[in-house]
Protein backbone atom coordinates (compact mmCIF):
# COMPACT_ATOMS: atom_id res chain seq x y z
CA UNK A 1 0.00 0.00 0.00
CA UNK A 2 1.26 3.44 -0.89
CA UNK A 3 1.10 6.00 1.93
CA UNK A 4 -1.16 9.06 1.59
CA UNK A 5 0.62 12.20 0.39
CA UNK A 6 -0.86 14.63 2.87
CA UNK A 7 -2.26 14.71 6.35
CA UNK A 8 -6.02 14.88 6.32
CA UNK A 9 -8.22 17.63 7.67
CA UNK A 10 -10.41 14.94 9.27
CA UNK A 11 -7.60 13.22 11.22
CA UNK A 12 -9.35 13.68 14.61
CA UNK A 13 -12.16 11.43 13.31
CA UNK A 14 -9.62 8.66 12.81
CA UNK A 15 -8.74 8.31 16.48
CA UNK A 16 -9.17 4.75 17.67
CA UNK A 17 -8.28 3.17 14.34
CA UNK A 18 -5.07 1.24 13.80
CA UNK A 19 -2.38 2.57 11.48
CA UNK A 20 -3.40 0.31 8.59
CA UNK A 21 -7.04 1.42 8.67
CA UNK A 22 -6.04 5.07 8.84
CA UNK A 23 -3.72 4.64 5.85
CA UNK A 24 -6.34 2.83 3.79
CA UNK A 25 -9.04 5.42 4.51
CA UNK A 26 -6.77 8.39 3.82
CA UNK A 27 -5.38 6.87 0.62
CA UNK A 28 -8.83 5.87 -0.66
CA UNK A 29 -10.11 9.38 0.02
CA UNK A 30 -7.08 10.89 -1.72
CA UNK A 31 -7.57 8.66 -4.79
CA UNK A 32 -11.35 9.17 -4.80
CA UNK A 33 -11.68 5.38 -4.79
CA UNK A 34 -14.96 3.76 -5.82
CA UNK A 35 -14.94 1.77 -2.58
CA UNK A 36 -12.63 0.70 0.24
CA UNK A 37 -12.16 -2.73 1.86
CA UNK A 38 -12.52 -2.45 5.66
CA UNK A 39 -13.74 -5.15 8.06
CA UNK A 40 -13.62 -3.50 11.48
CA UNK A 41 -16.85 -1.79 12.58
CA UNK A 42 -15.20 1.49 13.64
CA UNK A 43 -13.17 1.60 10.43
CA UNK A 44 -16.30 1.02 8.34
CA UNK A 45 -18.21 3.79 10.13
CA UNK A 46 -15.29 6.19 9.78
CA UNK A 47 -14.85 5.45 6.07
CA UNK A 48 -18.56 6.02 5.49
CA UNK A 49 -18.42 9.24 7.51
CA UNK A 50 -15.77 10.67 5.17
CA UNK A 51 -17.83 9.74 2.12
CA UNK A 52 -16.32 6.41 1.07
CA UNK A 53 -18.32 3.38 -0.04
CA UNK A 54 -17.30 0.37 2.04
CA UNK A 55 -17.07 -3.33 1.31
CA UNK A 56 -15.93 -6.02 3.72
CA UNK A 57 -14.25 -9.34 3.04
CA UNK A 58 -17.59 -11.15 3.04
CA UNK A 59 -19.01 -8.65 0.55
CA UNK A 60 -16.07 -9.24 -1.80
CA UNK A 61 -16.50 -13.00 -1.53
CA UNK A 62 -20.21 -12.76 -2.26
CA UNK A 63 -19.59 -10.63 -5.35
CA UNK A 64 -16.94 -13.09 -6.55
CA UNK A 65 -19.28 -16.03 -6.00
Amino acid sequence: MKAPKEKSSFSPMLLGLDQGEVGVILRAHELEADWVLVDEKLGRRTAKAVGLRVKGTLGILLVAY
